[in-house]
């Protein structure tokens, strides 16, 4: 989302924030390192706590000015781009991967997992234990409305995921309570079957982790590594968007596109 303000509107807002990230404009110069350094001394004399950040190496004849670089020494709460007329000034990545942490969403409530199994339509949806981490479970489990035969639900899931296709392995038996693990979760086969499931929902299947599958007596569904991951994208929009809107914070949630990685014909 975008907002149009007055000086006057930024004034206060500024003045209200803590922890506060100016950004430059890639290939920075007077202009811009100017406006940004006169933003910092102006926010330092007002006591906040405030660093510039540019993606690019700030020209040696700026060394004069006693300026606070930004380290990632603080979470910015609040962000503030000076001589910047489109995001594409920004330049690569601003240096942000330089802190950015990996992160647990596969396994964080409302995570890969969780959102998996509702696009699933999975009820009473549990995390199945893990024995190097008890307090946190990563995969999921819960129940169908009602049983399904194996192939029937191996569409329902290539159509719920948008896949061209998906692989599965099983038997006889029906599918009913469903284990879901985002990305690659062969390795939680185990914990599937202790904890009840009939069917586990992944990706990343190989032949022997499907044979194995096999002589266990499990239902295997192969929604492919990119595709049981990417439904939190759009969870996360939704969430941020709302964030956004209720805590009347003011910033753009932009939704990074995909492509797939693996082809089919």
């Amino acid at each position: 989302m975008t907002e149009s303000v007055d000086r006057q509107t930024a004034v206060l807002r500024l003045r209200g924030a803590d922890d506060i990230l100016i950004l430059c404009h890639k290939n920075p110069d007077g202009d811009t390192i100017g406006c940004a350094g006169a933003l910092y001394l102006a926010l330092k004399a007002l006591g906040k706590n405030a660093a510039i950040l540019c993606s690019d190496p700030i020209p040696k004849m700026y060394d004069y000015m006693e300026l606070r670089w930004f380290d990632g020494s603080f979470n910015p709460a609040f962000v503030v781009a000076v001589d910047v007329a489109s995001i594409q000034l920004f330049g690569e990545n601003n240096n942000v991967p330089q802190y950015a942490a990996h992160t647990n969403l596969d396994a964080a409530r409302g995570g890969v997992n969780d959102v998996l199994a509702d696009r699933l339509g999975l009820n009473d949806v549990t995390e199945i234990p893990r024995k190097d981490c008890p307090e946190q479970g990563l995969a999921r489990i819960g129940v169908l409305g009602e049983p399904m035969e194996l192939k029937d639900f191996a569409a329902y899931v290539r159509d719920q995921l948008g896949a061209a296709h998906v692989t599965f392995a099983g038997g006889e038996e029906p599918v009913f309570k469903v284990a879901v693990v985002g990305g690659s979760g062969a390795d939680f086969m185990d914990d599937a079957m202790a904890a009840g499931a009939d069917t586990l929902v992944t990706g990343d299947v190989k032949y022997h982790v499907a044979q194995k599958a096999l002589n266990m007596g499990l239902n295997l569904v192969d929604g492919t590594h990119q595709l049981t991951e990417l439904p939190v994208i759009a969870h996360l929009e939704d969430v941020l968007t709302a964030w956004c809107q209720e805590s009347g914070r003011h910033f753009e949630v932009i939704r990074a596109h995909e492509d797939l990685v693996l082809q089919s014909i």
